[in-house]
């Protein structure tokens, strides 16, 4: 298992397989936890499997979703990562979160979209980041906008429903930080 991000309360890592069972119980099997992702609705275990080992990190690349782990505990609290997005027809990256019901309410989606954030523009270079918030997920779209992150379009995107888009660009966040 590797590390590609720390923040201050976390540690995001590489997937491995005894992970998939606790990420389908903690948040791919949910209902509530589901209701904004992805197309709405809680996955089986086997299509969590299947999604799991399409989408997650299991080796060293940077990008792609991860486990998100509250830092000295084995606990799983969430998934994150910076994804492949297109959606304004550039090589984008889109900045993603899922937090376990449990961890809500305690200010880790907002540092770990810093935390990608940093990531990003520092480690990666990139110039701009994306952010997909579904228009009814207010506690998202209130950490999007936290972060320092801005709405420029709505749209649908397939096997995800309506979206509004969010987007950053380095020099706007390299004066926000500081």
């Amino acid at each position: 298992m590797g590390t590609v991000l720390i923040t201050p309360r976390l540690l995001l890592r590489t997937v491995c397989e005894t992970d998939i069972p606790s990420l389908h119980q903690r948040i791919f099997g949910v209902p509530e936890v589901m209701r904004y992702v992805f197309a709405g609705g809680e996955l089986s275990a086997g299509e969590s499997e299947t999604f799991i080992k399409t989408n997650f990190n299991f080796g060293n690349a940077t990008t792609g979703l991860s486990v998100l782990m509250e830092r000295g505990s084995e606990e799983i609290i969430g998934a994150a990562g910076l994804l492949p997005c297109d959606v304004l027809g550039a090589d984008d990256l889109e900045l993603g979160f899922i937090l376990a019901k449990q961890a809500w309410g305690q200010g880790f989606a907002r540092e770990i979209g810093e935390g990608q954030l940093a990531f990003g523009f520092r480690e990666m270079a990139r110039s701009r980041l994306l952010a997909l918030v579904h228009p009814d997920n207010a506690a998202s779209r209130r950490v999007i906008e936290k972060i320092g992150m801005t709405h420029v379009k709505d749209l649908t995107v397939s096997n995800r429903g309506a979206r509004q888009v969010y987007m950053v660009d380095a020099s706007a966040w390299a004066g926000r930080v500081g």
